[in-house]
């Protein structure tokens, strides 16, 4: 094989990643020890505020000041000394990186030469005179020896490149390494701590260790309007290049990051920032609105930062804090408003969508997608820790939204992509507050006094837009909206609890009108699923992230979906529509059977969710059976999971038509979903107390009751509804399902279980099986029973079996009479039928002429 006498040989250097990382362990652990801590500490100290005396386990609260404060800066140089050492490992690691990929590129330099050598060179060496370059007229053509003369030239030229980049490396390493030196003469200076942060190596550890330092910098400083308005006439040369970093940019750089963290802390703890605070970061902003000129204002400011005079991570931490500034000063509840932003802000923030003046100038759609991008840059970077202001955040979210409904296509001639609106929906939406508005239309209690009164549809179109749109995060930025309810739907405080039940009904209420479900289910995107295409699919098929957020909805009010009335309780029997009010006595509130089969349709929209659902009906059928155990009464503990499954089979179906399945492709994907619920059933089993405790509601049981029941049974479901057409077959499986729940069921009202012979005589023919740890399974499947060839052959032997079985349990309900496990199934079908029967009917829109 060819090759050239040409070398490259980097320098090198002695330090290595190895064995500087085991010192910052090192540190750690000496950390650890002094706060009397074996946890992890950045998990327990430098990820969120915490202050120093919650930090460290030993009792220090008596000592005197000084001791105090030594035990403090120990602390700090622990810390400052493992953070350093981390910052050295990192430029140690980017040297050799550097080096790596530079030799990496000279390796293929040269084995692309090699390749290209002519074949009467192909065993030679060349060097700088062999082969010897021919004359002019020998060259035409191009001769072999020129070819090479030629290689060895270019690879020449490159190997100089090379060497230049390796120096310019090495040159880069000393210059750090030089840094690091002085950083750890100087100690933990506020210039240094703020390059450790802008580097990521803290967050809050100074903050938290001493915060009589770190978190009260800003006491130094001139907070006034005037120091506003100094600082940013400072700041704004270094974001655009006129000026390089230095040590000054880093001191206005803590300042401001200082008022941040405040900012938050005030925020957590309910809060305002002094007044001086808000004054500075007015006249902060109003100064950058003036830099940035008459139109765009502070949006010019990611426009300066673009280029090499700032690396990645010094453009993502200034316009974090930059971003966390404008929350700060947008928030009534820390002192700021709407009204404090600069206008450029404002503006951006409505867009053309929510102006309401007739006599508005017209807001050019061009311009304000270059204003939202530049928005979104300014909020990108913020910290999730803290929330703009009502108004701000409000209309964030609804002009987002109303973009995407006018104008959903994503980045095609100019349009904003995915990536650029998620900015300011995550942003907007992390305002609880604001997302209630927007679902409901009602300022909660507690929100600012503003001047906010959207029309409806305005709400409405915000909705559609964020749920349509195909995002590139299947809409887990978006779900912001709405995934807050669950949680608060458990809140121990009424006040939230019942906020989140408001917003619960009112937003079911919007996307199931006719005109949002036709919407919502028919978008215009086309997605696959595993290999199936699917043309106009709903937007939980694509969006699955909402879908989701749409499920842990329907998990926390399962009793809202699964009992209430359906029908006036009248001669005409009408299906009730809309959705009523949220009643806090039992957490829900009343859904029409139509409004309940559009909100299944969703969560019918993709293979997960649909499985999600099912496996919550079975467990809501599990709790059902647990309250007829404790209360007796069929009525009240039957109708549930027959509802339910009745608009699981409704939205199959609708679904099924939506995508233009025909009869065995719906057959073989309804099987498909369900065999889903079987393999992921330990991935459900955050579902148990969460359907119990909506159904603990619902029924009027206590919630210490449902808690015993979780804490005291080893819970597992599966779906278990009766499928038979035929009357006697359909009393048989829910017999079957009723013998196997008071089989596993450890509920003490079951005085006598089955008796064993019984169960192990239903094992033998395959009607159920045992497994390892004692609990029965049914099989539901007749067909694979071993109860002979002949039509009906044993049947009669298994019938009595299981009727032996069931007459032989004894249940006393709670303040009851005991009674049989036989006569309780009995009671319990035919409701259960009459329900399932009502519910497919008024879910379908098939009137009833009889009261349920």
């Amino acid at each position: 094989m060819a090759s050239f006498q040409l070398f490259f040989s980097p320098a090198s250097i002695s330090a290595f990643v190895s064995q500087i990382n085991p010192h910052i362990e090192d540190f750690n652990i000496l950390q650890a020890r002094l706060l009397g801590r074996a946890d992890d500490l950045e998990g327990s100290f430098d990820s969120a505020a915490t202050h120093f005396t919650d930090i460290i386990a030993w009792d220090i609260k008596g000592r005197g000041n000084d001791n105090y404060q030594l035990w403090v800066d120990a602390a700090v140089a622990l810390e400052y000394a493992a953070d350093v050492t981390s910052q050295w490992s990192e430029y140690v690691q980017h040297f050799w990186d550097t080096r790596n990929e530079i030799w990496d590129e000279w390796d293929e330099a040269v084995s692309s030469a090699i390749s290209r050598v002519p074949a009467e060179y192909a065993e030679a060496t060349i060097t700088s005179s062999y082969p010897e370059r021919e004359g002019f007229f020998s060259s035409i053509g191009g001769s072999d020896a020129n070819k090479c003369r030629d290689l060895y030239d270019e690879l020449s030229t490159k190997l100089e490149g090379f060497n230049e980049r390796a120096r310019n490396n090495l040159e880069k390493y000393e210059e750090r390494a030089e840094e690091i030196r002085e950083m750890l003469e100087q100690g933990a200076t506020d210039v240094n701590v703020q390059k450790l942060i802008d580097a990521g190596h803290s967050s809050w550890g100074y903050q938290n260790l001493d915060p009589n330092k770190y978190l009260e910098l800003e006491a130094d400083f001139d907070l006034s309007a005037e120091g506003g308005d100094e600082a940013a006439e400072e700041m704004a040369p270094y974001w655009s290049g006129e000026k390089p970093l230095d040590d000054r940019y880093y001191e206005l750089m803590l300042v401001l990051s200082t008022i941040g963290t405040n900012a938050r802390n005030a925020q957590h703890d309910g809060n305002e920032l002094d007044e001086e605070t808000i004054d500075f970061l007015e006249a902060f902003y109003t100064r950058l609105e003036l830099e940035g000129g008459p139109r765009t204002g502070v949006l010019s400011v990611p426009e300066w930062m673009e280029g090499d005079h700032l690396s990645k991570e010094e453009r993502e931490q200034a316009l974090g804090i930059l971003g966390d500034g404008i929350l700060t000063l947008s928030d009534p509840q820390l002192g700021g408003g709407y009204e404090n932003l600069p206008e450029s802000i404002r503006v951006a923030a409505e867009g053309p969508f929510l102006v309401t003046d007739p006599n508005a100038p017209i807001y050019d759609m061009g311009i304000y997608q270059t204003d939202a991008q530049a928005l979104g840059k300014l909020l990108q970077h913020t910290s999730e820790d803290i929330q703009g202001g009502y108004t701000f955040s409000t209309n964030l979210t609804m002009s987002a939204g109303s973009y995407n409904y006018f104008w959903g296509s994503e980045g095609d001639n100019g349009w904003l992509t995915s990536e650029e609106l998620a900015p300011l929906v995550d942003v907007g939406t992390r305002n609880k507050d604001a997302n209630y508005y927007i679902l409901t239309g009602e300022h909660p209690q507690g929100a600012p006094n503003v001047d906010l009164d959207y029309h409806d549809s305005f709400r409405e179109q915000t909705v559609q837009g964020l749920f349509t749109y195909e995002w590139h995060d299947q809409g887990e930025i978006a779900a912001q909206l709405i995934d807050w309810i669950p949680e608060n739907s458990r809140s121990e405080d009424p006040g939230e609890r019942n906020k989140a039940g408001e917003a619960a009904s009112k937003f079911i209420e919007m996307i199931t009108t006719e005109r949002m479900h036709e919407a919502l289910k028919n978008t215009g995107v086309d997605t696959t699923e595993g290999e199936n295409e699917y043309k106009n699919a709903s937007f939980t098929a694509f969006n699955t992230e909402l879908a989701e957020s749409l499920v842990d909805i329907f998990d926390s009010y399962i009793y809202s979906f699964a009992g209430g009335e359906i029908a006036e309780r009248t001669d005409t029997a009408k299906t009730l529509t809309g959705v009523g009010e949220y009643d806090s006595s039992y957490n829900g509130f009343n859904i029409g059977p139509q409004e309940r089969a559009a909100y299944f349709e969703y969560l019918m929209g993709n293979d997960e969710t649909a499985s999600s659902v099912i496996s919550s009906a079975s467990t809501y059928q599990h709790w059902e059976m647990e309250a007829y155990l404790e209360s007796g009464s069929p009525n009240s503990t039957s109708r549930g999971a027959a509802g339910l499954y009745a608009l699981i089979d409704v939205a199959l179906e609708a679904e099924a038509e939506n995508r233009r399945l025909d009869l065995q492709e719906t057959e073989d994907r309804k099987e498909k979903v369900y065999g889903f619920v079987l393999d992921k059933a330990k991935d459900y089993s955050e579902k148990i107390p969460v359907v119990g405790e909506s159904v603990g509601y619902g029924l009027g049981l206590s919630r210490d009751w449902m808690i015993e029941q979780v804490t005291e049974q080893d819970i597992s479901t599966s779906p278990r509804q009766p499928t038979s057409e035929d009357e006697e077959a359909r009393i048989r499986e829910h017999r079957l399902i009723f013998l196997e729940h008071i089989t596993n069921s450890e509920n003490i009202n079951i005085n006598q279980p089955p008796a064993q012979e019984h169960i192990d005589e239903l094992e033998k023919f395959n009607v159920l099986s045992i497994k390892e740890n004692g609990s029965v399974v049914i099989n539901m499947d007749l067909d694979n029973w071993s109860v002979g060839s002949a039509p009906g052959e044993n049947m009669d032997t298994v019938d009595d079996i299981l009727l032996d079985a069931l007459g032989g349990t004894l249940i006393t309900p709670t303040g009851g009479e005991t009674t049989t496990a036989k006569d309780m199934a009995s009671d319990f079908s035919t409701p259960y039928d009459n329900r399932y029967e009502l519910m497919k009917k008024r879910a379908r829109g098939e009137e009833e002429t009889d009261d349920e």
